[in-house]
């Protein structure tokens, strides 16, 4: 099992934030809704102490 990272790099916080915006436009998403589903996202992770399936 992988050890979960205590901290991130710059590069890779860049990398995951290049791979997030890439799936985002992949299903067509404008700003609006991106940020919507992004938000959403953030409240889920928010009510767990590891990321959810």
């Amino acid at each position: 099992m992988e050890m979960e990272k205590e901290y991130l790099t710059e590069e890779d916080a860049a990398k995951i934030k290049k791979e997030l915006l890439k799936v985002l436009r992949s299903h067509d998403l404008n700003s609006g809704l991106a940020k919507a589903v992004l938000t959403d996202t953030i409240e889920t992770i928010e009510n767990y102490s590891q990321l959810p399936e």
